[in-house]
C-alpha cells in the first residue's frame, strides 16, 4: 500500500509558516548584532564636573565639557521618577525598548493636526539618540535608534536605564542631569526635591522649556500644597 501522499496546498501553507518563522528569526537575530555593534557601553560613563578647591575647601573653579554630576537611581526620589516616566513615557515598564502603541497614537495625532505635535520615542530610545547619535530626523537615524534600544534593553534593568536617562539628558541653562539641575534651579540635591519641583523639572523637558523653573520656592510650595 501506497503511503499517502500530503495535500499540496497544505504542504505549500506549511513551508511558508516555516519560511516566515526563519526569516523572523533571523532578522531578529540580525537586529541584535547590528544594535550590540552600534552600542559603545564606555559611552553610557558620562563625564561630569570637576571642581578645584582651595586649602580651606573653597571652590576655586569648575572644570566640565557637560556640567554633572551622576547620582544612582537610589538617590533619586521615587515621586521624581514617576514624574519623569509619566511625562516621557508612561509605558517605560511594559514595552522593550519601543513602544508601538504610543508611536501609532503619535502618528494618528500627527494626522489630524496635519503637522508633528507628538513624539512616539521612549526613554530608551532618547538615551540611544542623545548619546549615539545625531539629531537629524532620517530613517536611517530612526533605524538605528531602534536597534541600539532594544540592545540597551537586553543588557541593563529599566532601573538603569532610567538611571542613565536622568543623569545623561540636558536642562538648559548650561547643566545636565537631575542633580545639577536640582541645584542650578532649586538649590539643593535631587534627592531633597518635592513633588512639585520634580514634577516641574519633568515638565520642562516634555516642553522644551525652563522659565518655569524660574517661580519662587513659595509659588512651588503652594503648588505642592493644592496637589
Amino acid at each position: 500500500m501506497k503511503p499517502k501522499r500530503m495535500n499540496r496546498p497544505v504542504f505549500i501553507s506549511i513551508v511558508m509558516v516555516l519560511s516566515t518563522l526563519v526569516v523572523a528569526v533571523g532578522g531578529y537575530a540580525a537586529a541584535l548584532i547590528t544594535g550590540s555593534i552600534l552600542t559603545d557601553e564606555d559611552q553610557l560613563n558620562f563625564a561630569e564636573t570637576s571642581t578645584v578647591v582651595d586649602e580651606e575647601g573653597e571652590v576655586l573653579a569648575r572644570l566640565f565639557f557637560e556640567d554633572r554630576t551622576n547620582i544612582s537611581i537610589d538617590e533619586i526620589p521615587e515621586h521624581v521618577q514617576q514624574s519623569f516616566i509619566a511625562v516621557e513615557d508612561h509605558r517605560f515598564h511594559e514595552h522593550q525598548g519601543v513602544d508601538f502603541i504610543a508611536i501609532g497614537r503619535a502618528l494618528y495625532r500627527d494626522i489630524l493636526a496635519g503637522a508633528a505635535v507628538e513624539g512616539g520615542s521612549t526613554i530608551t530610545q532618547q538615551l540611544a539618540k542623545n548619546v549615539y547619535l545625531e539629531n537629524d530626523k532620517t530613517l536611517l537615524r530612526k533605524t538605528k535608534e531602534v536597534l541600539i534600544s532594544m540592545n540597551l534593553e537586553r543588557n541593563f534593568s529599566k532601573d538603569t536605564l532610567l538611571e542613565m536617562y536622568l543623569n545623561q539628558i540636558y536642562f538648559g541653562h548650561g547643566v545636565y542631569g537631575i542633580e545639577r539641575a536640582s541645584e542650578l534651579y532649586f538649590d539643593k540635591s535631587a534627592k531633597d526635591l518635592t513633588i512639585a519641583e520634580g514634577a516641574l523639572l519633568a515638565a520642562s523637558r516634555k516642553r522644551r522649556i525652563t522659565i518655569l523653573l524660574r517661580l519662587t520656592l513659595n509659588e512651588l510650595r503652594s503648588a505642592e500644597v493644592r496637589c
